[in-house]
């Protein structure tokens, strides 16, 4: 399992630097370099002197890269990205980090709301078992920095439903605007209140949404939108949580129940879930899903 992630915005030329910083510093006998170097490259560590090719290899596989040309590869093509943006919204901007579309087989649109924010690590995570499989990511806080700082204090924009909705259509109009992202079929996932959003957006945008994920969200905020909704939607809740489960119910009663959906628990799941186990079986959860349902849509069925 990978121990770092990359962001979505990476520096070749820095990973290049801290290569040869680890292959100097195990030639120096450093311990902590010499752990990393039996952890992620145990031939390498048997061979004696450490040389480039076996420092870089080490910072591929601690990414969770084969290689080192796959780990080069893969920052490069985000490297190439447009973006990261921002999106002008009445407060202000919103920050999106988007990665490369050029090959993605969709886009993701994360709809972050309330704890869980774009930099948050459980999300990074997802995000980028996500790329992995295939699909494009567009990371989007529904608040400016400012309102956040507020937010963290009151709690009280991150529960304005309306608000979070119109936002989150301002940011996926700049994706149908996109001439990379434009041409692919286009899913959500939605986290903390974002899942109110997501679903106002599933409910307004119908042409354009295929599929939702949501992971620790409250969709059930959304009240009457979610009847609305016509796109499959996988709703994930943590195993130890109640109140999410009485949400949930909530939420069940309205969804159509002519639109595919599942419910999924996992434990470690709540609304500060953080990057491990959890995080990444709700990865798992996601790609099966969106895998499905979205080759689905294009083709018509």
């Amino acid at each position: 399992m990978a121990d770092r992630h990359l962001p979505d915005n990476p520096d070749l030329d820095q990973y290049r630097r801290q290569a040869k910083d680890l292959r100097k510093a195990l030639g120096a006998g450093d311990p902590v370099a010499l752990d990393r170097l039996k952890r992620f490259h145990p031939r390498g560590a048997s061979t004696g002197a450490a040389k480039l090719a076996d420092a870089q290899l080490v910072l591929a596989r601690e990414h969770g890269f084969a290689s080192w040309p796959a780990f080069a590869a893969e920052v490069g093509a985000r490297e190439a990205a447009g973006w990261p943006v921002t999106v002008a919204c009445d407060a202000g901007k919103l920050r999106v980090d988007v990665s490369d579309g050029s090959n993605a087989k969709s886009v993701v649109l994360f709809v972050l709301a309330g704890n869980v924010g774009s930099q948050h690590r459980g999300i990074r995570q997802i995000a980028d078992r996500l790329r992995r499989a295939g699909h494009a990511t567009v990371l989007a806080d529904l608040l400016t920095p400012e309102e956040a700082l507020q937010d963290a204090l009151d709690e009280e924009l991150c529960f304005d439903v309306r608000l979070l909705g119109e936002r989150a259509g301002l940011i996926l109009d700049r994706i149908v605007a996109d001439p990379a992202l434009s041409p692919l079929p286009l899913a959500l996932f939605c986290a903390g209140t974002g899942g109110a959003a997501g679903a106002q957006l599933a409910a307004l945008r119908r042409e354009a949404v295929r599929a939702t994920v949501s992971v620790a969200a409250r969709p059930d905020l959304a009240g009457s939108a979610l009847a609305r909704v016509r796109a499959p939607s996988l709703f994930v809740v943590g195993g130890e949580d109640p109140v999410a489960h009485g949400f949930t119910r909530t939420m069940l009663q309205i969804f159509p129940r002519d639109v595919a959906h599942r419910l999924e628990v996992v434990r470690g799941i709540g609304p500060r879930f953080e990057e491990g186990p959890a995080a990444a079986r709700a990865a798992e959860l996601a790609i099966d899903w969106l895998d499905s349902h979205l080759q689905r849509a294009e083709h018509g069925a």
